[in-house]
């Protein structure tokens, strides 16, 4: 590069060396990406909650499809990162994943999946994983609570 700016302007020696470096900086990061696996970010913090879910609190795949009224499909392809879930069910999807987490001091996997979808007493005889859908997951953590508390008979 130096020999080549010997016979032209300081400043488009400068441009020119410019130029190649930024030409070579995107040439580098492209064969980068392409390279493989290493370079891409882990999987998406959805698929890690949704591995989460299965992991601690027994759901599958087809229980979150029908917990957020999606085909199992689409979970598949937002747990492999291939798509994304909207807003709000990423909200619901987070709920239910607090509220797993905490069940999970009590109960095992198989327990806590039962336990979201059984109706209790103190829920008014509702279902913990229905009032997650309604945006009341207050309510159920509030009984999470008595538990933790040793409250819950």
């Amino acid at each position: 590069m130096v020999g080549r700016c010997e016979s032209v302007s300081s400043a488009t020696c400068c441009e020119t060396l410019m130029q190649h470096i930024n030409i070579t900086n995107v040439n580098r990061i492209a064969a980068e990406l392409t390279k493989g696996k290493a370079r891409q970010p882990t999987e998406s913090a959805v698929a890690r909650i949704l591995d989460d879910l299965e992991q601690r609190g027994g759901l599958k795949g087809s229980d979150v499809a029908n917990i957020v009224n999606a085909s199992r499909p689409t979970v598949s392809r937002w747990k492999n990162g291939k798509a994304s879930p909207p807003l709000a069910t990423q909200t619901i999807i987070a709920d239910l994943r607090y509220v797993v987490d905490r069940l999970s001091d009590f109960y095992t996997p198989a327990e806590t999946r039962l336990w979201l979808h059984a109706k209790h007493p103190l829920l008014n005889n509702e279902r913990a994983i229905d009032l997650i859908i309604a945006e009341r997951t207050q309510e159920v953590l509030a009984v999470i609570e008595r538990l933790d508390s040793g409250a819950y008979l």
